[in-house]
This record gives structure tokens, C-alpha cells and sequence, in this order.
């Protein structure tokens, strides 16, 4: 139960929510090659994002042995002339570096033991971004437009909204 006091406190350090997912869970959702790959966000903690508008695409790429990347793409015609909007969540399979671990620990009354590193061994942390200056724009991403096209492309599926996620 100490991981749990951790994980609350680190949410703190956060000043948001982190979100945890089984790693072998993450691993299984595609690519490890770094290229940009469409994933399925409805069996992960952050499935909700896709409830308030109709999502174009989930994607996530791989980028180190510590960092991968989520990037969630809506589309709202309210919110012409910029009606797709973005959101970042970064992934991370160990604990930032920019954070002191010990310091989180002993602040959270736990101890580096065998459960929290079971815990962080086990798990991958979800953090949203802060809304960044390609929070809403007037067409898809790169990347949402690269795995879309990919998906297009690829004469052996059938690409449709289920998909392809537009």
C-alpha cells in the first residue's frame, strides 16, 4: 500500500494526475520501431478523453527506454476556424529524472523497497501535457495525418471510422 502513497504523493509533485497502466499492457499496444502508430485509448486510463468530441486519431510513439508519447486528436466544429484539437500525454516507464525520487519517497512516508519497485517495474505513468501552441489547429497533426494515411494505404484492411478513428 506504500506505492499507493507514493504514487499520490508524486500526483502532487505533478500538480495533475498520473495516470498508471500495466506496462506489459502498454507494450502490447504496437510499434517499438519509433515510428508513429495508432492506438486503441479505450482500454487505457485516459479512454475518457474521447468522450466530449468525436476522435480522429490516438497516437502513440516510442522515443526512448524511459519516454514515449500519446498524442490525442479530437475534432470539434464548434471551434472553427481551429477545430481539431490536440492533447500530449507523455508515458513514462521510469521516474523522470527531473524528479528527486528519494526525496518523493521519504516525503510520502514510504521507503524504496521491494513493493514500490515492484510497483514502478510494473507500471507506466500517463501525465497530460499543459495545452501547447498546437492545442488547436485547422487540420490533423503530422503524426495523426501520417498513421491515417498509413492506415488508408494499407489495401489488406478496410479503413473506416472504427479503424482508422475518424
Amino acid at each position: 500500500m506504500r506505492a499507493h502513497r507514493f504514487h499520490a504523493y508524486w500526483q502532487n509533485v505533478e500538480g495533475r494526475s498520473v495516470f498508471t497502466m500495466p506496462r506489459a499492457e502498454w507494450q502490447s499496444l504496437g510499434d517499438s520501431s519509433g515510428q508513429p502508430f495508432e492506438i486503441d485509448i479505450s482500454t487505457t486510463p485516459i479512454a475518457a478523453v474521447g468522450k466530449d468530441a468525436p476522435l480522429v486519431a490516438a497516437v502513440a510513439q516510442r522515443y526512448s527506454t524511459d519516454t514515449d508519447a500519446i498524442t490525442i486528436c479530437r475534432y470539434d466544429d464548434k471551434d472553427q476556424p481551429t477545430p481539431y484539437n490536440v492533447d500530449h500525454y507523455r508515458v513514462w516507464k521510469k521516474l523522470p529524472q527531473h524528479h528527486d525520487f528519494h526525496k518523493i519517497v521519504k516525503a510520502s512516508d514510504t521507503h524504496a523497497g521491494p513493493m514500490l519497485e515492484e510497483f514502478m517495474n510494473e507500471n507506466v505513468f500517463i501525465v497530460k501535457d499543459d495545452p501547447g501552441p498546437d492545442h488547436w489547429l485547422s487540420e490533423p497533426p503530422k503524426a495523426v495525418e501520417i498513421v491515417i494515411n498509413k492506415e488508408m494505404s494499407q489495401p489488406s484492411s478496410a479503413c473506416d471510422s472504427k479503424t482508422c478513428g475518424f
